[in-house]
């Protein structure tokens, strides 16, 4: 039987391989504010939840203008 992984385990073991080919420092650090987000998660509960979701979808939103303007630097470039 193959094992198929749902594209959230996917990114997960993605970020996991990047994390693990930083520089021991680097790596140090990821790890250290993983946590400090984990014990907020556990100690605000919703709102500290509804506070990571802002910043994820501020992050995205910011993701999506981004990859717009370079698609629209290339379609400049391009024509």
């Amino acid at each position: 039987m193959t094992e198929q992984k749902t594209k959230e385990l996917e990114a997960l073991e993605a970020m996991q391989d990047l994390i693990s080919g930083l520089p021991d420092d680097r790596r140090h650090n990821v790890q250290v504010y993983a946590e400090d987000f984990r014990d907020i998660l556990k100690e605000g509960g919703g709102d500290a939840f509804l506070s990571l979701t802002l910043l994820a979808c501020e992050f995205a939103a910011t993701n999506a203008e981004l990859e717009k303007q370079e698609a629209a630097d290339a379609e400049i470039v391009a024509g």
